[in-house]
């Protein structure tokens, strides 16, 4: 039996390019990630045929040149029938917002803050744990 941690397919979808920058840079340092990073949610949406992990999607997608929002590339993502675990992350805190999340089958929202990469590694390192029995690149031992 094969005791090599999987690939995790992460992305990352954030108009900002700094952040877009620094969290690919933050997870492709980590073993076992496979880092794509758009700057729109329609570059997402199109490259849903590698079929991610893990979609770490910024809320308000304002200044990456596309016309779809955090809320809509969920909707999208739903339609087709895909299941990745989305953590949506946000430069806000919105109650209406993270309600409307949760309604959409949303549990990880996460504010842009000091705290932002702690926050985000740890979302990540359990869905992996849960999905996969390994943590941080390594096999859960028993």
């Amino acid at each position: 039996m094969d005791n090599t941690p999987p690939t995790i397919k992460l992305f990352i979808v954030d108009d900002h390019d700094t952040i877009l920058k620094m969290l690919k840079k933050f997870f492709e340092r980590k073993e076992g990630f496979q880092v794509y990073a758009f700057d729109s949610g329609e570059a997402c949406i199109n490259s849903m045929n590698l079929n991610p992990d893990i979609i770490i999607l910024d809320y308000e997608l304002l200044y990456g040149g596309g016309k779809l929002n955090g809320r809509d590339v969920v909707d999208k993502i739903q339609e087709m029938e895909q299941n990745p675990k989305i953590i949506m992350l946000t430069g806000q805190e919105n109650g209406k917002a993270v309600l409307e999340l949760i309604n959409k089958g949303i549990r990880d929202y996460i504010i842009k803050d000091e705290n932002a990469f702690t926050e985000l590694e740890d979302a990540v390192d359990e869905f992996i744990k849960q999905k996969f029995g390994f943590e941080n690149g390594e096999e859960e031992s028993s």
